[in-house]
């Protein structure tokens, strides 16, 4: 839907998933993106959220810290006349509703901050992943089953260019 099509972004801080993780991470999606409920945390450049409406998701909701990434999304939200992502400034570790459930969660902090299990447990703390949901993750360092808290479980990982990317799924049998 969007080939050809180039995300524009303005800053420094933002560092964007790299075409060949996103080729492999939506490769990994792709039997169950259809029609998907997406959150997009610390989105940056927005890219792995126009990337999941391109692949078929239903929504996607960005959520970053900067007002001028927020505004980056939303302008090439419309100059390329794409519906179903809604973007809003919300900073870590503000709590999530559980009001909304998403089948899918694009969790890419900054590099320099928190290990990603204070984020997970953020994350699952707010109970909006719905149950078989997925967590993607990136970071600079390999993750271990042994540091993804429970229920959820390591379901694919890969490595590239110094860059460590995990799909977790929450277990069904999640209350």
């Amino acid at each position: 839907m969007l080939r050809g099509r180039f995300v524009h972004f303005n800053g420094t801080e933002i560092r964007p998933t790299k075409s060949t993780v996103r080729k492999t991470l939506f490769n990994w999606l792709r039997p169950s993106i259809q029609g998907a409920v997406c959150l997009d945390c610390f989105s940056g450049s927005g890219i792995l959220a126009f990337e999941a409406i391109s692949e078929g998701a239903a929504s996607v909701t960005c959520m970053d810290k900067s007002p001028a990434a927020i505004r980056g999304i939303e302008d090439n939200k419309k100059r390329m006349g794409i519906a179903g992502i809604d973007a809003k400034v919300h900073k870590f570790p503000k709590p999530l509703s559980a009001d909304n459930q998403f089948d899918l969660v694009f969790l890419d902090p900054p590099f320099d901050h928190e290990h990603i299990v204070v984020y997970l447990d953020w994350l699952l703390g707010s109970g909006c992943l719905k149950k078989g949901g997925f967590i993607y993750i990136e970071q600079p360092k390999p993750l271990q089953q042994a540091e993804v808290p429970q229920p959820l479980r390591l379901f694919k990982s890969a490595r590239t260019a110094g860059v460590y990317f995990s799909l977790l799924k929450l277990e069904d049998g999640h209350e």
